[in-house]
């Protein structure tokens, strides 16, 4: 990830993983496709347009769809409250 290495967008397609955790986020970024190399496009043109290396975003979104739940607790825990559900009756 030397950032004076540069790579092309045919290198950045080449490196670009797509699972099942990047497709989610692809959609909620605006990606209607189902297809891998539509979303592929997709994502390293916005990261093209904004600047941003593909290859660290790609890893950015894996780490984020994958420890979503853990990011969520990490940062909500102390600013929320669970309900206590062993106190609700059932009708």
């Amino acid at each position: 990830m030397n950032s004076e290495i540069k790579i092309t967008y045919e290198d950045a397609k080449w490196a670009f993983p797509v699972d099942t955790w990047v497709i989610k986020i692809a959609h909620k970024l605006g990606c209607d496709s189902e297809n891998i190399e539509k979303i592929k496009n997709h994502l390293i043109e916005k990261c093209r347009e904004f600047g941003v290396n593909p290859l660290k975003f790609a890893a950015g979104l894996w780490f984020l769809g994958y420890h979503s739940l853990d990011i969520l607790l990490e940062n909500c825990i102390g600013e929320i409250k669970i309900k206590d559900i062993a106190s609700d009756s059932i009708e």
